[in-house]
């Protein structure tokens, strides 16, 4: 009975997943924002706690991004952040002020807010996993 939500910046990106999500026979239990997602993320929250919250974003955002987690999130549920070195960070958008200071914020928050129990994956540009335990 879930439902994915997934907040897209930019109209095309949002019609290219809503066509993605036709074709493997799930587009009925997906809901496509459209949108910056900060502004977004206020419309579904009546719909939580939520289990998951996957995070991939501009990563100046990141630790405002994980503050709704805490929020949003059930006990148990999970966070997850991809893109969460700081270097990968820069060099993807190394013309965007404050993505590593973001990346830094988001990874100390979530190391040491004692709201998650997490780790980090070395995965390509890195990967987040944090447990919602309080």
């Amino acid at each position: 009975d879930g439902v994915l939500h997934t907040f897209e910046s930019d109209p095309h990106h949002a019609r290219v997943a809503a066509e993605s999500f036709r074709r493997a026979g799930v587009a009925d239990r997906v809901r496509i924002h459209t949108g910056p997602a900060l502004s977004c993320l206020p419309q579904v929250e009546a719909e939580g706690p939520f289990d998951l919250v996957f995070i991939d974003a501009d990563k100046a955002s990141y630790p405002a991004y994980l503050d709704w987690s805490a929020r949003n999130l059930r006990l148990g549920g999970v966070v997850a952040a991809d893109n969460v070195f700081r270097r990968a960070a820069f060099s993807i958008e190394n013309d965007i002020p404050g993505a590593s200071a973001g990346i830094r914020t988001f990874n100390e928050s979530l190391a040491h807010s004692g709201v998650f129990r997490a780790t980090m994956l070395p995965l390509e540009d890195g990967l987040a996993v944090g447990v919602r335990v309080r």
